[in-house]
């Protein structure tokens, strides 16, 4: 079982706090599509359809270092709680994850943030155990998503924020946990870490850019892992990180270990790489918008989770369900019993299909990479930039599929451009505007 650390933003603690309060505010748990610790879903039966998802289940215990520890997650040393979990009850209904509501709001026993009073001793640190279910109303079972225990700081920070991912084979997603806490320092206003000349931590995404920047374009971000890319920023849309771009006729039809890295050209083709994909997406929620071009015209859909898995995966890409928008949602299209959402990512060289022939995926076609599932969607297949090569260009209709098929989506619908970007889920719904979302796009399919 591995535990990854994903980011940390803290304060130095100095000398320690002899008898403190730590506060712990829950921010956000997600189990992604859905899965159980055993690999099946929370509704076996009807997984896929919009309604039927996890009724999230969580009990927790927070044990400060400076008092009585272990790593038995059937003992729980908190203070005040006589050995016992604090239970939150059911905090979703059809739901795989939560943003929690702070100021005081209650989840059960757990009021947010959760006040720990600590009689003695200095302040060294505390471990979270986690034990997470998911309730089956019509078979009136609990079934088991995750239990861990991690520790979230060892008293060198006193007061910070942290995300992590854990990995629980043999489901093939992490589950992810954020949280807050503070043991009696205030995090400094300025973002700065006392003691560092650095200043602020590098943005680890467009969003983070979007705070301090009003102006689209090429900006350089930092991801998790300490690797720095150039990513274009879509900023007048609301902060989103462009993942994959097809402006122009740049060759995406690539082998397999070039899809895994970064590749083109940043300002008008380019792909993340799955390496990347994923580093960014097992260090916080993201949510997936994918913007579609014919001509000037444009359509979008929205996905709001979105993960790509690990190389033991072939990397695999998770969306949770259903796709909002006028695009289609084709990551959950279902065609020969299979869809995109839950498939690894394939090309002509690695193809991850065993139980599906290459020759009979019609959105491959001899060109490209992608989560081939229902083979109806392929959005690194070939730019046709002639008019000729098109029969109807105002319904991006083509005439020849000479070169692999064009940027498919949904089915039958094929575009001019197209783009991946992502955005922090917890930033989806307060931050976006959809005019100023539309007037950036508009500006993507008319150049």
């Amino acid at each position: 079982m591995r535990l990854a650390l994903l980011f940390v933003l803290c304060c130095s603690l100095g000398q320690g706090i002899a008898q403190y309060t730590l506060f712990v505010l829950l921010e956000e748990f997600s189990n992604g599509a859905g899965f159980l610790a055993d690999a099946t879903r929370c509704n076996s039966r009807f997984w896929f359809t919009p309604n039927s998802k996890c009724n999230l289940q969580l009990q927790l215990c927070v044990e400060p270092l400076s008092g009585t520890t272990s790593l038995d997650l059937n003992v729980c040393n908190q203070p005040q709680l006589n050995g016992s979990y604090v239970d939150l009850g059911n905090v979703t209904s059809s739901q795989n994850s939560i943003v929690f509501n702070g100021d005081g709001y209650t989840y059960g026993g757990w009021s947010n943030p959760y006040i720990i009073p600590v009689a003695s001793g200095t302040f060294q640190g505390f471990r979270v155990k986690v034990k997470a279910y998911s309730f089956d109303f019509p078979r009136n079972t609990l079934g088991l998503i995750d239990q861990y225990v991690y520790t979230f700081s060892d008293g060198s920070q006193v007061a910070g924020s942290s995300a992590y991912s854990h990995d629980r084979p043999p489901a093939p997603q992490s589950t992810f946990l954020s949280l807050a806490w503070n043991a009696g320092s205030d995090i400094p206003a300025s973002g700065t870490t006392p003691g560092s000349p650095t200043g602020p931590p590098p943005p680890e995404d467009c969003y983070k850019i979007y705070e301090t920047s009003a102006t689209d374009g090429v900006y350089t971000i930092t991801l998790s892992d300490g690797t720095p890319l150039q990513v274009f920023c879509d900023i007048t849309g609301g902060g989103w990180t462009v993942i994959q771009s097809r402006a122009d006729s740049t060759d995406f039809n690539k082998a397999f270990s070039e899809y895994e890295n970064y590749f083109g050209t940043t300002s008008t083709s380019y792909w993340l790489g799955l390496k990347n994909m994923n580093t960014m997406t097992k260090s916080k929620q993201y949510s997936l918008k994918i913007d579609l071009c014919c001509g000037n015209s444009s359509k979008s859909e929205t996905y709001t989770g979105f993960s790509i898995a690990g190389p033991a995966t072939n990397y695999t890409l998770t969306v949770n369900l259903p796709g909002t928008g006028a695009a289609g949602d084709g990551l959950n299209y279902t065609a020969y019993g299979s869809m995109d959402n839950g498939m690894p990512f394939s090309t002509g060289d690695t193809w991850n299909r065993p139980d599906f022939p290459i020759g009979f995926c019609k959105s491959y076609g001899g060109y490209g990479g992608w989560w081939f599932g229902s083979c109806s969607n392929n959005l690194n297949g070939n730019v046709y930039t002639d008019s000729s090569d098109y029969a109807n260009l105002n319904q991006c209709q083509l005439n020849t599929n000479s070169s692999g098929p064009g940027l498919t989506w949904d089915t039958v619908a094929t575009s001019t451009k197209a783009r991946m970007k992502i955005l922090p889920t917890i930033n989806l719904l307060s931050f976006v505007d959809p005019e100023l979302e539309q007037k950036q796009l508009a500006a993507f399919c008319s150049s």
